[in-house]
């Protein structure tokens, strides 16, 4: 009996052995879905992830790209440049629209422009200007990527700035790294700096009146969301913000997850084998 046990123990851990082998090492990735309102509407969005050159349909890992070409793929509507669906960086107001006069290929500053900074950045907020007379589902996805980046330049005097967070969770507003990265000012409601969500108008702010602890209308929104864009409204002198979620665990690896907006599958890295 003893005998028959030990086998059964090593046959596992040579299985375990072999399938880890063949496994491979691994990168999480996920998606987002955004209802994109029609009929020259405007809807906000931001970028959650890390996303890579797509070259022949295909993804290549390791090739970081911010044209819309790889973000959005062929999602938004083609047509003549003056018709045609268009997605609109919103701190520049630079644009770009799939082209029916070029074959439907992406055209616009967003995805010609030779300065990276001024493409689909980490951090930034965008817009779908949707041209047709139906709602449009834009999906976006790509690699979960929780690293700090910045600084996003945050104008004061009262100025709105828009961003968005390159985080796959839902984040605790007071885990954001807003208080402390050095700028973003809690005081009186009338006058404290504020985070505001763009599509719904909720905000949230450090109130003095609170012992300089944050405060949130309304109180059940304390949270940033995947894919959303916001504002941050600088009652008080310019600042850079620095996104820094901390040491938190990465999002779970599990098929089919369903959390809010997104959905998360852990993918091979290598090269797939065919099945015959």
């Amino acid at each position: 009996m003893l005998k028959k046990v030990a086998f059964v123990l090593a046959l596992t851990v040579l299985v375990s052995f072999a399938l880890a082998l063949e496994s491979g090492p691994s990168n999480t990735v996920g998606f987002t879905k955004t209802n994109c309102a029609a009929s020259g509407a405007y809807t906000s969005f931001g970028l959650p992830f890390t996303f890579w050159d797509v070259v022949g349909g295909v993804p290549t890992y390791g090739t970081q790209s911010t044209n819309p070409s790889d973000i959005l793929g062929s999602q938004l509507t083609c047509d003549f440049p003056w018709v045609a669906d268009q997605v609109v960086r919103q701190d520049n107001g630079l644009y770009a629209f799939r082209n029916s006069f070029l074959g439907c290929a992406w055209d616009g500053d967003l995805e010609n422009t030779a300065l990276p900074a001024d493409r689909m950045d980490v951090g930034r907020a965008y817009w779908i200007l949707n041209n047709t007379v139906s709602a449009l589902d834009v999906v976006l996805a790509g690699e979960v990527d929780t690293s700090a980046y910045g600084p996003i330049a945050c104008t004061g005097g009262g100025v709105y700035t828009p961003l968005s967070f390159r985080d796959a969770r839902v984040r605790p507003i007071n885990s954001i790294n807003l208080q402390t990265s050095g700028g973003f000012v809690g005081d009186f409601p009338w006058q404290a700096d504020q985070l505001v969500e763009q599509a719904t108008g909720n905000y949230a702010f450090v109130n003095s009146f609170l012992g300089n602890t944050w405060d949130y209308e309304p109180d059940a929104w304390q949270t940033v969301t995947p894919s959303y864009a916001y504002w941050v409204l600088n009652n008080h002198t310019a600042f850079n913000y620095n996104y820094g979620p901390g040491a938190v665990a990465p999002p779970p690896e599990r098929p089919g997850n369903d959390d809010g907006k997104i959905d998360r599958i852990t993918r091979p890295t290598r090269r797939s084998r065919s099945m015959r």
